[in-house]
């Protein structure tokens, strides 16, 4: 860790009260995720933190149009049945999150029940 990012982390630790909630600006790929599936990484991040996709979809293979969000705006990403049928068993899903004037390959997977809080 360099010096830029223990005080980046300091000062979130300071004003949030867990490291969680920060995100180091240089850090183009780890994020976290709030929903049901763990968002493992996010190419050129730039404050995407989680998406909209819930356990349910996860378990009934919904085929439909997902929101990646955080930040100051959002993307849209749509699985296929084969990818939404790979996150059911586990396995970690490449994607494209488009929207906007750029895009972001998104590599997701589905929360397992001992990661603290998954379903």
């Amino acid at each position: 860790m360099t010096r830029k990012q223990f005080l980046y982390q300091v000062s979130c630790l300071l004003f949030s009260g867990f490291f969680v909630a920060c995100k180091d600006s240089d850090d183009d790929d780890s994020t976290s995720s709030s929903s049901s599936v763990n968002l493992i990484s996010v190419s050129a991040n730039h404050g995407h933190s989680s998406t909209s996709m819930s356990s349910s979809d996860i378990e009934q293979l919904s085929v439909k149009t997902y929101s990646l969000t955080g930040g100051t705006h959002s993307h849209v990403f749509t699985p296929t049945s084969t990818e939404m049928q790979n996150l059911n068993t586990g396995q970690q899903v490449t994607l494209s999150a488009t929207g906007g004037d750029h895009s972001h390959s998104i590599v997701l997977q589905k929360k397992s029940s001992s990661s603290g809080g998954g379903y």
